[in-house]
């Protein structure tokens, strides 16, 4: 069976595919899962097909994440695929940035469970950011609310940055109704650069020297270090999950502030 995932909206992504990881482990508690990113190396594709191929000691099936998947477009690569449409033995898990190409339509088809991920417009941001509000008891005056998603929507990654902020509010206010002065308190008006794209730069960026640039950029342009580190671990995968919460240890523990574990990522990533 094949779950395909597409679209701009990471955040929205991400969430299903945690969700769907969730769900997938309640049912099948032995079942073996891996996680692959062709974004990071296009010949992991041959990875997922070892991993699938291989018979498992636990559990009789498998499932895999597979990241970006049409970054390798050869015919093995798609007929793999193709041939895990119909399989009751795996399920695949793909999340891509974009609509699949020609070569890739049968991801479309009716017999694939395949959703988009576009882009909110004002008014489904709107919609999105009152759900996830109304999930943390928090509630805003009109003015102040109209204001909130106006700050969101200069965001390039909107849902995952409105996630963010309403974070921030519940910790501050907690119940408290949010006014616009209170409001003006916390979001960064004068925040030149998105901590969402410079943290995705840094996660996919294998230069080391313009990781550290892409850092220091970002601090440069007032983002905010907390912001940034949290976004980082919510993009994270694989090894680099266990290096951020070893990290975050070392900010709770107070041995060492954001901007050193930032840089300690960066340069060890």
């Amino acid at each position: 069976m094949i779950i395909f995932l597409y679209g701009p909206d990471i955040y929205r992504r991400e969430v299903k595919v945690r969700e769907l990881l969730k769900v997938n482990r309640e049912k099948r508690k032995d079942a073996d899962i891996g996680i692959f990113d062709l974004e990071e190396e296009k010949e992991t594709w041959k990875e997922v097909k070892d991993f699938l191929s291989q018979p498992s000691m636990f559990s009789e099936t498998k499932t895999a994440v597979i990241y970006e998947s049409g970054v390798a477009d050869n015919k093995e690569w798609r007929g793999l695929l193709k041939k895990e449409i119909d399989s009751k033995e795996h399920i695949l898990i793909i999340s891509d940035t974009n609509a699949p190409k020609k070569n890739f339509s049968f991801l479309l088809d009716p017999s694939v469970k395949s959703t988009e991920y576009a882009e909110l417009d004002r008014r489904s941001l709107s919609v999105f950011l009152k759900k996830e509000a109304e999930m943390r008891s928090l509630s805003f005056s009109r003015d102040a609310w109209e204001d909130f998603v106006e700050h969101i929507e200069t965001f390039q990654l909107k849902s995952a940055a409105g996630v963010q902020e309403l974070k921030k509010f519940e910790l501050f206010f907690g119940e408290k109704e949010i006014t616009k002065e209170k409001l003006h308190l916390i979001i960064q008006t004068t925040q030149k650069e998105d901590a969402f794209f410079a943290a995705k730069k840094i996660i996919f960026e294998k230069d080391i020297k313009k990781r550290i640039a892409i850092l220091e950029r970002a601090f440069l342009n007032n983002v905010d270090p907390a912001h940034l580190f949290n976004t980082i671990a919510f993009l994270a995968r694989g090894k680099e999950i266990e290096q951020l919460a070893n990290l975050d240890v070392k900010i709770k523990s107070g041995k060492a502030e954001y901007e050193d574990v930032l840089l300690e990522f960066v340069l060890k990533k």
